[in-house]
């Protein structure tokens, strides 16, 4: 039997409005998962960076063990402020980098301005959007900071904390130690090569004392090398050194003077001046023990957590 064409059913095509509610249906979905996504890949990003921390941190009590203190956080060249070759170039060996170290070499300059252009992975954060990898300022930049104590100024400091002597703080893990260069090279270099804290003289416990934080380099990187040392790689916890302009009006969030733990945003060049992250709601920090924690912005005890030996009682939160 033929079946006469007229006694097919015809599919008929959706209707503008069934396509819309489909669309409308398709972005719902989307705008639920993205979130999901994000709060994903901020989470392995935060996990990337708590690993680089560590790293740095086991890299630290390694050296220390070789060496018997903690690198000098200027460098072995000079006893200077914001001075070339700071301690994350004689981290490199501790942290997978040892042909970077071979290629900067031991002596003065040596391979140090082929050396400091080359990007480590380890000392940048993957939760900064940037191509950190790939900095544009020509050298390579860090997103961690070693924690030289509480107050960089040099008077008026509350007690029981220790003054700073103006350009750093002096009471801290990573303390720089005098700002005293002779001009003469030999001299400078013997006097820097002395510096650096041994781990047991930490009176406070090294698991109640901050080692290494965060803040991300400068919008034009100049400010974050990992090869340099106050500033770029050193930084007090309550800050009153501007090399930024202290307050900008635009910016948001807003700056603080002096400089202390609070949300920034790279693109204003007065955060510059204060520890924060680009996590949600604070930053990790390494301890003196070598353990990793996230501490909010509204922790109240960050002046006591960054001094070694200032014998403060406090609620650690």
């Amino acid at each position: 039997m033929v079946r006469n064409s007229s006694s097919f059913r015809r599919r008929s095509a959706f209707t503008l409005i069934e396509l819309l509610v489909v669309i409308a249906i398709i972005a719902i979905l989307i705008g639920l998962l993205l979130p999901a996504v994000q709060k994903v890949r901020e989470a392995a990003a935060r996990s990337q960076c708590s690993n680089n921390l560590k790293q740095i941190a086991l890299g630290l009590h390694n050296y220390e063990s070789t060496y018997q203190k903690l690198p000098p956080p200027r460098g072995t060249n000079y006893p200077g402020f914001t001075s070339y070759r700071g301690w994350m170039c004689e981290l490199l060996p501790y942290v997978e980098q040892d042909n970077l170290k071979k290629l900067m070499g031991d002596t003065w300059p040596g391979g140090f301005f082929t050396a400091y252009t080359q990007s480590v992975k380890t000392f940048t954060c993957p939760s900064d959007p940037r191509n950190l990898m790939s900095p544009i300022g020509g050298a390579g930049v860090t997103s961690y900071m070693g924690v030289t104590g509480a107050y960089s100024r040099s008077s008026g400091v509350p007690a029981p904390f220790v003054a700073g002597d103006g350009l750093s703080a002096r009471d801290g893990i990573m303390d720089p130690g005098p700002n005293n260069p002779t001009g003469i090279p030999a001299t400078d270099q013997a006097l820097a090569r002395k510096r650096g804290v041994v781990l047991n003289s930490i009176q406070d416990g090294t698991s109640n004392t901050l080692l290494v934080g965060e803040r991300p380099p400068s919008d034009d990187m100049y400010w974050g090398w990992w090869s340099v040392s106050d500033y770029d790689c050193l930084l007090a916890v309550v800050n009153e050194v501007y090399l930024n302009a202290p307050t900008q009006s635009n910016s948001n969030p807003l700056c603080v003077a002096p400089g202390q733990y609070s949300p920034g945003d790279p693109k204003y060049a007065c955060h510059v001046n204060h520890f924060y992250s680009m996590h949600t709601g604070g930053g990790m920090w390494a301890m003196g023990d070598a353990s990793i924690r996230f501490i909010p912005y509204s922790s109240q005890v960050m002046r006591e957590l960054s001094t070694r030996q200032g014998g403060e009682v406090f609620q650690n939160n």
